[in-house]
C-alpha cells in the first residue's frame, strides 16, 4: 500500500537533468487531464497521480503518439532545453517511462462466500415517484412484475437459511431490507430480526441490519425497532421540496418532502444517529450543488447521488445532454467541497468521497465495482434470488429460488468479469479506480454484462475520479485523512460487500 500523502508539483529538483540518449522510447499507459485549475497526470501502472507543471503535463500527453526522442525534442521548441529535461527526470524518476501495461492476476476460480443479503419484503410503495424502474411496464403498480406484493413469512426464513449457507466461515453477515418500501412490511422485517438474532446464538455469527426507505413511514413503532436492532437507515430524498416532490409524490401526487423530514426528526429524537441519503438525479431534476448544500445542512451523514439511467425510468431517464450537464454540475460540487473543507466543513459527498479515499491510498487494485452476483445476493418477495435489487424480475439474471436452492454457478460470470477481461473496460485508465460500473447499467445500454455504460454511467464515473484526484491534489494530508475516515463511518454494509 502506497499512501500519497501531499501531491507532488512535479517541479523537481533545480539542477537534475536527463539525457534523451538512450532514454527509454515510449512512455508507459498514462491520462492526462485538467480539473479545479490543476494539470494532472496519472501513471496508471503505479496508480498514482500528480498535479504538473505545463511541461511535464505535455510532455506526457505527447508522448503516447510518438518516440520519447521526439516527443523531446518538440518539446524543446516550445519551451526552455533545461526544463524540458528536469521534467523528463521527473517522469522517468515516477517510473512514467518503459513501463509495460498493467494487468491485474486472473481472479480466483472460486466463488466468494455470501456476505450480504438484499431481502425485498415488499414490492408494494406508498409513493408513485416518477423514474420508478419497479413498475416494469405494469402501469402504476410498481411490483417488479410479480404477482403479490409483500413477501411471505416462510420465504424470507427459506432465504435467511439459504443466505446463512452460503455465507461459509464468514463471521460478519449484513442484511438489508429492501422495496418497494419496506416499511409496508414492518412485521415481517421484524420477524426476521429476531430469527436472524436467534441464528447469531447458534452459529457464532453476527449480523447488521440496515434498510432503504423513502423515510414517509418512519413512525414510532418503526423508531422503535430500528433502535431495537440497530438498523442502519438509508433514507431516500431528492433535495429541496420543490425537487424533491417534483420526483417523489404520494399516489395521489401530493408532495412527500415534508413526510420525510418528519421521519428522519422523529429518528434522530433523542439521540445521536448518522443517516446516509440517497438522490436521483433524472431528466427535468438536477441541481446536484444545491442538492449536496441542502442536504449537508440538513444533518444528512452522506450525499450519494444515482443517475437515472437506461431503459425503465418511465421518460425521467437522463439524456445525452442531461450527462453533459451532470458532468458540469459534478465539478461546482467538487469546487465547493473544496471551499467547506477548508473553511473547517467536513461533508461526505459519495460519489466523490469514494474515489478521494481510493485515489488517496492505493489499496488492492478495484476489479469489480461491487458485490452483486459475487458477495451480495438478492431475494425478491416471491422467493427469486438475483444478483441485486436492481435485477428484481429480470428474468435471465434469475439466480434460484428458496424452493430449489441458489443457483450459484449463475454467479460465476459476476465472478469472472473483471476489468481486465471486459471490452470497454480493459482499455480504459480508470479501470482499477471505477472496477467497470454498474451491472445493471451495463445491461440496460447493451442487452448484457461485457460492456459498461459507456455513454452515460462511465462518463460521469471518469470524471468523477479525475475530480476526486484534483481535490486529493488542492487538500492537506490531514484533510484527506479525515475525509477518508468520513467515508469508512457512514458507508452502509450493503455498499462494500
Amino acid at each position: 500500500m502506497t499512501v500519497r500523502g501531499k501531491i507532488s508539483s512535479a517541479a523537481p529538483p533545480a539542477g537534475e537533468c536527463t539525457e534523451t540518449k538512450g532514454a527509454p522510447q515510449h512512455i508507459g499507459e498514462a491520462h492526462c487531464f485538467e480539473a479545479l485549475g490543476q494539470r494532472i497526470v496519472l501513471n496508471v501502472a503505479t496508480s498514482l497521480f500528480y498535479a504538473v507543471n505545463n511541461v511535464a503535463f505535455e510532455l506526457v500527453e505527447d508522448a503516447p503518439g510518438t518516440n520519447w526522442a521526439n516527443a523531446l525534442r518538440r518539446a524543446k521548441r516550445r519551451f526552455r532545453a533545461r526544463d524540458v529535461d528536469d521534467a523528463a527526470a521527473y517522469l522517468e524518476r515516477e517510473h512514467f517511462l518503459g513501463l509495460p501495461k498493467k494487468t491485474s492476476p486472473p481472479p480466483s476460480p472460486g466463488l466468494r462466500p455470501l456476505s450480504t443479503l438484499e431481502l425485498c419484503v415488499t414490492h408494494a410503495c406508498n409513493l408513485a415517484c416518477r423514474y420508478c424502474y419497479g413498475r416494469n411496464g405494469h402501469g402504476d403498480n410498481p411490483l417488479y412484475g410479480s404477482a403479490i406484493a409483500h413477501m411471505p413469512v416462510e420465504v424470507a426464513i427459506k432465504a435467511v437459511d439459504l443466505f446463512w449457507a452460503g455465507s461459509g466461515k464468514l463471521k460478519e453477515l449484513n442484511l438489508t431490507f429492501f422495496g418497494g418500501e419496506p416499511l409496508l412490511n414492518l412485521a415481517l422485517m421484524r420477524t426476521v430480526a429476531e430469527y436472524c438474532h436467534a441464528k447469531e446464538k447458534d452459529t457464532g455469527k453476527k449480523i447488521h441490519f440496515s434498510v432503504a426507505t423513502n423515510g414517509t413511514l418512519l413512525d414510532d413503532e418503526a423508531v422503535a425497532f430500528v433502535r431495537e436492532f440497530k438498523v442502519g437507515v438509508q433514507v431516500s430524498i431528492d433535495g429541496p421540496a420543490e425537487l424533491h416532490n417534483r420526483n417523489r409524490s404520494f399516489r395521489d401526487g401530493t408532495g412527500s418532502y415534508d413526510s420525510v423530514i418528519a421521519g428522519v426528526r422523529r429518528l434522530r429524537a433523542g439521540r445521536k444517529t448518522r443517516i446516509p441519503a440517497r438522490i436521483t438525479a433524472a431528466h427535468g431534476a438536477m441541481d446536484n450543488l444545491e442538492v449536496f448544500r441542502h442536504l449537508t445542512d440538513l444533518g444528512f451523514a452522506s450525499v450519494h447521488i444515482e443517475p437515472a439511467l437506461g431503459g425503465g425510468c418511465n421518460g425521467a431517464e437522463l439524456t445525452a445532454e442531461d450527462v453533459d450537464e451532470l458532468l458540469r454540475q459534478e465539478e461546482a460540487v467538487a469546487r465547493y467541497f473544496v471551499e467547506s473543507i477548508h473553511a473547517g466543513r467536513y461533508a461526505n459527498y459519495h460519489g466523490l468521497v469514494r474515489h478521494l479515499r481510493d485515489t488517496r491510498v492505493v489499496h488492492d487494485r478495484r476489479r469489480h465495482y461491487c458485490g452483486a452476483g459475487r458477495g451480495l445476493i438478492c431475494v425478491s418477495n416471491e422467493g427469486g434470488f438475483y444478483p441485486c435489487h436492481r435485477f428484481v424480475g429480470v428474468k435471465e439474471y434469475c439466480l434460484g429460488s428458496v424452493e430449489t436452492g441458489i443457483e450459484h454457478a449463475g454467479r460465476h460470470p459476476f465472478h469472472a468479469l473483471h476489468v481486465d477481461a471486459r471490452p470497454g473496460c480493459r482499455e480504459c485508465w480508470a479501470r482499477y479506480f471505477c472496477g467497470g460500473g454498474c451491472w445493471n447499467h451495463a445491461h440496460t445500454a447493451h442487452g448484457g454484462l461485457e460492456r459498461p455504460d459507456e455513454e452515460g454511467a462511465c462518463r460521469l464515473l471518469r470524471r468523477q475520479i479525475e475530480l476526486a484526484m484534483a481535490v486529493n491534489a488542492a487538500l492537506d494530508v490531514p484533510d484527506q485523512a479525515v475525509i477518508s475516515g468520513i467515508y469508512d463511518e457512514t458507508t452502509l454494509p450493503h455498499l462494500k460487500a
